[in-house]
């Protein structure tokens, strides 16, 4: 068979540049790419695939909420440390297929103590707010919180704090969301110099209680000197904000939802939610007092 294009078998007469990053037949203006430390969220939603057009629309119209309301909205909860850690005009997010990506870069602090200190209920509290979201439209979600630098160019970003979510965002077998190594690691330096927590209303959500095994396909919470536990969203706290007159507690609503979901879930896909009903109810047994009903009875 005769080629068409006979120049793609004939030697380049003139060699592409070789850089330190290789072959680059192109040049980048280095003033323009922002180094960052950051947080990176990669949220895998199951049950985007296979919509129908008018679903996918929605699940865009759903994206674009959670930048423009849900995100800036949780940080105006947590205005002082929104104000001296995050810009909300760098926050980005993007979208392709059944993943989102949310980058919250941070200005330049040299202590990371002091980052996961100030930062480690606003990032939960995000990630929180937009899982409750989602499952309030319908869709249940999983994933990973990457931590440290990344580089970005526009919408672009790569980096260390990217390659810390991707590595883990598929991982859980459940619907939930935990800080990868990298950022698990960051606040567990934090907590081993702050003995407790102590304040409402995480009083009762101690560190040693909100983390959970990733090697585990059923979510099984932490053991001493396991490497595999990860920090995890604690986002069934959130869902009380969700009920209405219909539910008592947020698990009754969570049982609710995740029962009315399983019944158009495809059963490569009914293990996730067998887990995450598994998963809200040893929650609510770790934190009985999350767990209140919404209304008087």
């Amino acid at each position: 068979m005769a080629f068409k294009h006979k120049w793609l078998l004939e030697p380049m007469a003139v060699k592409p540049p070789i850089t330190d990053g290789g072959l680059l037949p192109y040049s980048i203006d280095s003033k323009k790419v922002i180094s960052r430390t950051a947080f990176v969220i990669l949220l895998d939603v199951l049950g985007v695939k296979g919509l129908s057009d008018e679903r996918q629309k929605w699940f865009l119209a759903i994206i674009e909420f959670l930048d423009t309301r849900v995100i800036p909205g949780l940080l105006q909860c947590h205005v002082s440390v929104a104000e001296r850690y995050f810009k909300e005009e760098d926050i980005i997010v993007n979208a392709i297929g059944d993943t989102i990506e949310i980058v919250i870069p941070l200005r330049q602090y040299p202590d990371g103590i002091k980052i996961a200190q100030h930062c480690f209920f606003t990032v939960s509290e995000i990630v929180s707010g937009i899982v409750c979201t989602l499952i309030h439209d319908g869709f249940l979600t999983r994933g990973a919180i990457g931590f440290g630098n990344v580089y970005i160019l526009g919408q672009r970003v790569v980096g260390k704090a990217v390659d810390d979510a991707v590595c883990e965002y598929e991982a859980t077998k459940w619907c939930g969301v935990h800080f990868a190594e990298a950022a698990t690691g960051l606040f567990a330096e934090w907590r081993s110099a702050v003995p407790n927590i102590g304040q409402e209303p995480h009083a009762d959500t101690d560190y040693e209680r909100m983390a959970v095994l990733l090697s585990s396909g059923r979510p099984k919470w932490k053991e001493k000197n396991r490497k595999d536990a990860r920090l995890i969203c604690n986002w069934p706290m959130y869902m009380q904000a969700r009920i209405d007159h219909d539910y008592a507690t947020p698990l009754d609503l969570l049982l609710s939802v995740l029962e009315h979901l399983k019944r158009g879930a495809p059963r490569r896909a009914l293990p996730i939610y067998e887990n995450t009903v598994r998963f809200v109810n040893s929650y609510y047994r770790q934190f009985p007092k999350l767990n209140v009903y919404a209304f008087p009875r």
